[in-house]
């Protein structure tokens, strides 16, 4: 991958060697290594297995690991008290967390090169076309994929399947 030089006289694209070759220089003031720059260059990935209720974030580093979750607020005694009203007002409420929900999915994958949204039901369906309407995603890989209801075990299996085959 060709790297920019910050040499304010020229802006031409020298590559990785190069690049290591002038920091080599420095190593005396700056502790700059290969290492470092793979890191820099490292594609971010997560998991995310959900449905109308719950996400499960799982970033994924080799293995998928950090798990985060987040839940739409819509509750039960919600959908009750709002339904006891008018069932418009319970599909509007209904509505609103959703996009909450959505909004805050978004959010967390943000910092994301490549998502993978499973799950049992529409709503990776619906976060894909939000996602892909939202012009900060458009470097961002997702992928969607059917699974069913799974536990955390059976999750991370799948995205660290998914991701060492891709």
């Amino acid at each position: 991958m060709p790297l920019l030089c910050a040499d304010s006289l020229t802006s031409e694209r020298i590559s990785e060697r190069n690049f290591l070759h002038f920091l080599s220089h420095f190593q005396n003031y700056f502790l700059i290594t290969k290492k470092y720059i793979h890191i820099m260059n490292k594609t971010k990935k997560v998991g995310i297995w959900m449905d109308h209720k719950e996400a499960h974030l799982f970033e994924f580093d080799q293995e998928a690991t950090a798990m985060h979750s987040i839940a739409n607020g819509f509750s039960y005694e919600d959908k009750q008290e709002t339904l006891s009203r008018s069932e418009d007002i319970m599909q509007n409420k209904n509505q609103q967390h959703l996009a909450a929900y959505y909004k805050e999915i978004e959010s967390a994958i943000l910092p994301f090169d490549e998502v993978l949204i499973f799950g049992p039901t529409d709503a990776k369906t619906e976060l894909s076309n939000i996602i892909d309407a939202n012009l900060k995603f458009k470097d961002t890989k997702i992928t969607v994929q059917a699974a069913d209801k799974m536990n955390d075990n059976q999750k991370i299996a799948f995205i660290k399947d998914y991701f060492t085959k891709a």
